[in-house]
């Protein structure tokens, strides 16, 4: 399996816990500092409202169609992260 199967599989599992830390992460899966706080990362800009406002802002001046993939490449989220902000924008729009 590699770093980005791992990665989104954890976020997967993770995204809708209502609290998480680094720790618990390595802890309950057996994995690196680096990939915990990834997940960790990503968990936390998932909740926070103003990272998901700043996005769909810039999402909206994308020089190009917006796609999961140009979103992933520009916020360096998880491709179900930035599926879920494009899904979000094509909603508002």
């Amino acid at each position: 399996m590699t770093y980005q199967d791992k990665f989104e599989e954890l976020v997967n599992e993770y995204i809708d816990q209502k609290t998480i830390s680094v720790l618990r992460i390595q802890k309950e899966k057996k994995v690196g500092f680096k990939l915990a706080y990834q997940v960790y990362k990503e968990w936390h800009h998932y909740h926070d409202e103003v990272f998901w406002h700043n996005a769909i802002y810039e999402i909206s001046f994308m020089e190009e169609p917006p796609t999961p993939s140009r979103i992933m490449n520009e916020f360096d989220v998880s491709y179900y992260f930035a599926k879920e902000l494009f899904d979000y924008y094509m909603e508002i729009i």
